[in-house]
């Protein structure tokens, strides 16, 4: 993080640019034991059926480039999200800061959304690198 000065806010309608800056020295914190907790018991698959019944296939898509993305991403690369899984075309790549922008928002987009939500209508998310200017396209696929 300390090479890292600006971010910006993912929306490409409303372009914030946020300055970083190091304000002071980091004290370190003394550590505190951690109370010990058993971890939950995993559910049985047969209990409630699939969580992920109706939810949509989304194809997400570098609309636009209008920086210097470093991870060099280009208009029409693509990757496709199914049941929680990633699916990047064969030799494909996803740059892991736009996605870090897209990911808020697709759990809402593989719903059924209401008419009058706004995240029925907005398809578009900004890549936070400020000199790359990434713009990605969420669709859901039929």
């Amino acid at each position: 993080m300390w090479r890292v000065h600006h971010v910006q806010c993912p929306d490409p309608a409303g372009r914030v640019v946020f300055r970083i800056e190091r304000t002071g020295n980091v004290e370190p914190h003394k550590t505190e034991a951690v109370e010990s907790r058993s971890v939950p018991q995993k559910a049985s698959s047969n209990t409630h059926g699939s969580s992920e019944a109706g939810l949509k296939r989304l194809r997400i898509t570098v609309e636009e480039g209008k920086g210097h993305c470093t991870s060099r991403m280009k208009p029409g690369d693509e990757f496709e999200l199914c049941s929680g899984r990633l699916y990047l075309p064969p030799g494909g790549h996803a740059c892991l800061y736009a996605l870090h922008a897209a990911i808020p928002l697709l759990p809402a987009k593989q719903r059924l959304l209401q008419d009058g939500d706004w995240m029925k209508e907005d398809h578009q998310v900004l890549c936070p690198d400020p000199a790359g200017n990434v713009i990605l396209r969420i669709d859901q696929m039929e």
